[in-house]
């Protein structure tokens, strides 16, 4: 394989590059394209993905002296701008693999990042909206506090010192994807009970504590909003309450559609039908939108052919996404879609717009 091409397989993470390494005779061949890989972060959202750091090192150890990627890669991660985070990770990743297996030169390297970054921070005056030195902290913070509970103790109480010597991080303690690392390795329960026997002695561990119980208390409660929050069903009378002020919210024709009963829905439909003002009435139809319509089909076919625009729009897509048939003895509306129609049990079969179709208002129907 020729190193263009090789190199497009490595940008994408593709298995390929790994029966290449393993195939070929001449693993030297494509040295410089491995390194190449490891000195540029190619993760297209990490946030989502992560980044490419264990793909890499499973590549350079297909190479007898993985050790030689290490200068290089420790040169551009030690000179690399904070403000390039998603970059960071990669090399931090990168090179805790190296470190893991035993590389002194990877292992002082993430060491002073760190140090570095911590200084930084504690000598901070200003801050912006994004802070990048604190995403890179954290991300040590995990590689380092999930090598054992020691290390992690080490950790927590930097974090405690930082946040004595800086009220801005005492204030923001923003550390929340190091805390729910922390939890999914040495569980909530065992970490509180350790800072508790801890916090004793050290100043800054009782700091940590402290911040730590509030970040759990406040996840609490943000927990227990949601709940309340999804709880809650508007009812009938609330949403017309809403069309007769206004507009229905949209969060509230979105729970309404998706936890009300049937009966409720039924409910709805008779008051949208007595309603009189074709603006109020095309607001409720979009508690409707994406279901079906559980009161009179013949009336929603009726509302399709209105005068008022949004009273139509709102009405032909209501009757698209509802089941396929109506409760009238003949089928002559231009919405009309294929499907059957019940009329005191005799079946009629509706006529259909042909493929890409449109009606007079241009709405576009695809069977």
């Amino acid at each position: 394989m020729k190193s263009r091409q090789f190199r497009q397989y490595l940008k994408r993470g593709h298995g390929r590059c790994f029966s290449v390494l393993k195939s070929t005779a001449d693993v030297e061949k494509y040295r410089k394209d491995v390194l190449w890989g490891c000195l540029n972060g190619f993760a297209f959202d990490a946030q989502c993905e992560g980044s490419r750091g264990a793909y890499l090192y499973r590549l350079v150890c297909l190479f007898p002296d993985r050790e030689s990627f290490v200068p290089a890669i420790t040169e551009k991660y030690l000179s690399l701008n904070t403000r390039k985070s998603w970059e960071h990770l990669h090399f931090s990743e990168l090179l805790s693999y190296f470190a893991e297996d035993g590389s002194e030169l990877a292992e002082k390297a993430l060491r002073k990042k760190y140090n570095d970054l911590y200084k930084k921070m504690i000598a901070k005056k200003r801050f912006g909206l994004v802070d990048f030195d604190r995403e890179c902290l954290e991300y040590l913070a995990i590689i380092f506090g999930l090598r054992n509970i020691t290390s992690w103790i080490d950790v927590a109480s930097d974090l405690g010192k930082l946040a004595i010597a800086s009220n801005h991080y005492k204030k923001q303690f923003d550390f929340d994807w190091f805390l729910y690392h922390s939890n999914e390795q040495y569980t909530e329960k065992r970490l509180l009970k350790l800072l508790e026997k801890k916090k004793a002695t050290s100043e800054s561990l009782s700091v940590f504590c402290d911040l730590y119980v509030s970040e759990i208390n406040a996840e609490k409660e943000r927990n227990e909003t949601r709940k309340s929050e999804t709880a809650i069903v508007p009812s009938v009378e609330k949403l017309v309450e809403e069309s007769q002020n206004g507009q229905i919210k949209r969060i509230d024709a979105i729970r309404f559609r998706r936890q009300s009963d049937v009966d409720e829905k039924i409910r709805l439909a008779k008051e949208l039908e007595k309603e009189n003002d074709p603006e109020k009435k095309a607001d409720l139809l979009t508690v409707f939108f994406s279901t079906d319509y559980p009161g009179s089909k013949s009336k929603l076919i009726e509302y399709t052919e209105s005068k008022n625009a949004n009273l139509r729009e709102n009405a032909t897509r209501v009757f698209v996404s509802s089941k396929r048939y109506v409760t009238t003895n003949s089928c002559r509306s231009s919405v009309c879609v294929k499907g059957p129609c019940f009329e005191m049990g005799k079946r009629f079969e509706a006529p259909r717009l042909p493929n890409d179709r449109k009606d007079r208002r241009g709405i576009s129907y695809i069977r």
